[in-house]
């Protein structure tokens, strides 16, 4: 570390927040001037902004020119302590900090990496008690450690620029296959597939091939089920404090399913059989949290908020899972409540269902777990990036480990 310094970010750095124009005067926006909130410092660059302000906007307010390759650091809001590459010469508002390094002495893409290295620990220095609001002072008088060299900054500085490159690469291929996956689910609940595998053509191209159903145009082979003919609810099982225990069945709960909580209870009752799940069953979380998913682990008792769904012979379960996927919005107007949104079983009983001829499922179903193997494949690539790069941060940014 004896080439390494630890200094005030204020000694060699330049900052200073901007500001708002009043937007009671219309002539002070929509101008050629690009103007950025604290909400657009969430991505590691800023090439464009949502809005513009006039000169007159500019000369009005505290807002100044931000200097293109300067590094940007919200101050407070939703994104506080997210810092961002301005790619641009733009003006920002009061919550948004420019940070405009020596670069004798700190490179402005270290600057970047080291400031989003020590985010978190720089929001303890936040003051307030409800969304962390940082200062100018506070962040000038924090210490970040450098190379002394600053060739030595800028090899560090490439190597995390290429792990951004290859997690941004990743990030944009899950968007694709994501956007591809709502157009195929779109395609396949509407058209459907003929028996050569082909989507049907649109019903403008083909009215011979569609009728009318009371859920509108569907292809001639398909019916409408009530969904309680085809698939079968059950409710899960409500807890008392007493009741859990440190060991036994895993309990699972709705935070299990939705990522919020990894932490689960136990039970050593002995339940009916249906109050159990297995590996590959099909679980629909009905309260607060809604959507069908698919249960990936060992044999477990689901909680009173999370339905066990049965299918019948002739309904698919995976096929099933993707309708409720599919039409997760129209299932959510149908919701009760207003402290807790929940859907009745009642309403999902009486629910209506496309329902295309088995072999006609099976294909759909493979079309889309095509593109969610893709999408699983990339996610997990995804994870593996990040986890590579946090642990490159950790070794170069602290001088642990040389480039």
């Amino acid at each position: 570390m004896s080439e390494w310094i630890k200094d005030e970010i204020g000694n060699h750095i330049k900052t200073y927040a901007g500001g708002t124009p009043n937007r009671a005067i219309d002539a002070y926006f929509n101008g050629d001037i690009p103007w950025i909130s604290s909400g657009e410092v969430n991505q590691s660059y800023i090439d464009k902004t949502k809005e513009h302000i006039s000169l007159a906007g500019l000369e009005s307010s505290s807002a100044k020119w931000i200097p293109s390759g300067a590094v940007l650091l919200a101050m407070y809001g939703a994104t506080a302590g997210q810092v961002a590459k301005l790619k641009i010469t733009a003006t920002a508002n009061q919550a948004v900090l420019a940070l405009i390094p020596d670069e004798t002495y700190i490179d402005k893409d270290y600057l970047f990496h080291i400031l989003d290295f020590e985010k978190e620990r720089i929001l303890y220095l936040a003051q307030g008690s409800g969304q962390p609001n940082l200062s100018k002072g506070l962040i000038d008088n924090y210490k970040i450690s450098f190379p002394k060299n600053v060739d030595q900054q800028k090899k560090i500085s490439l190597v995390l620029d290429t792990c951004d490159t290859v997690i941004e690469q990743t990030q944009a291929a899950i968007e694709k296959y994501k956007a591809i996956k709502q157009g195929m689910l779109h395609d396949l609940f509407t058209r459907g597939l003929t028996a050569s595998g082909q989507l049907r053509p649109t019903p403008q191209q083909a009215p011979e091939l569609y009728k009318q159903s009371e859920l509108g145009l569907i292809p001639k082979e398909w019916e409408v089920k009530i969904s309680d003919s085809i698939v079968r609810y059950i409710n899960g099982r409500a807890y008392s404090i007493h009741e859990w225990e440190t060991t036994g069945t895993p309990v699972i709960r709705l935070q299990n399913l939705t990522g919020s909580g990894e932490t689960y209870y136990y039970s050593t009752l002995k339940l009916p059989e249906d109050q159990y799940c297995n590996k590959g069953d099909l679980l629909y979380m009905w309260s607060a949290s809604f959507g069908p998913h698919i249960w990936n682990g060992d044999k477990a008792i689901y909680h009173y908020h999370i339905w066990k769904v049965e299918c019948s012979k002739g309904m698919l379960q995976d096929y099933f899972y993707y309708n409720l996927l599919r039409f997760t919005d129209t299932v959510l107007n149908g919701a009760n409540g207003s402290t807790m949104a929940h859907i009745t079983k009642e309403k999902m009983d009486k629910r209506l269902v496309l329902t295309p001829p088995i072999q006609e499922q099976s294909e759909i179903t493979s079309r889309i777990h095509s593109i969610d193997t893709k999408l699983q494949s990339e996610e997990s690539l995804l994870s593996k990036y990040q986890s590579i790069k946090k642990g490159l941060m950790s070794d170069l940014l602290s001088g642990k480990r040389g480039v």
